[in-house]
């Protein structure tokens, strides 16, 4: 009996022995896959890292050509605020050249008028005096003639 119950105790200690091994090979068999799916995250992690590092070396080259393109265009529109300003104030000057030479034309044609009426009025002055003066003349040569006339005429 003695036997039989070492037996019984030899087959107890090989099954838990069984069993422990069992157990440490799923632990063996979880430990290992635990690893692999550590490697994969950490893998993965690497991955995301360099992504995320190369999507920032783009972001900071778009970012540095962005700047470049709102100095450009920041110095491009003072540029064309200056030229337009510039040719405001052309348009302005020529303007008033403009209203200066109106006046100026406005007012010489209204002198020219003036003169020319002025001339105008003296000439029928003018006009008026040379009747004047040849009715008087006309008036004297007939006055003469009839003188000469009564002179070399005798009244009978």
């Amino acid at each position: 009996a003695e036997v039989e119950s070492e037996a019984g105790r030899l087959k107890e200690v090989q099954r838990k022995t069984n069993e422990a091994s069992e157990s440490r090979l799923a632990h063996d068999t979880e430990q290992s896959e635990l690893t692999h799916q550590v490697r994969a995250v950490k893998k993965r992690m690497n991955h995301v890292r360099e992504r995320m590092e190369r999507q920032k070396e783009q972001h900071a080259v778009k970012d540095q050509d962005a700047r470049a393109a709102l100095s450009l265009a920041e110095r491009q529109w003072n540029e064309l605020s200056n030229e337009r300003e510039r040719h405001a104030k052309q348009q302005d000057d020529s303007e008033m050249a403009l209203r200066e030479l109106r006046d100026k034309h406005l007012y010489a044609r209204m002198e020219h008028e003036a003169v020319a009426a002025r001339l105008q009025q003296l000439q029928q002055q003018l006009a008026l005096q040379v009747r004047a003066y040849h009715q008087t003349l006309f008036s004297a040569m007939a006055s003469a003639s009839e003188s000469t006339q009564a002179l070399v005429d005798p009244v009978v």
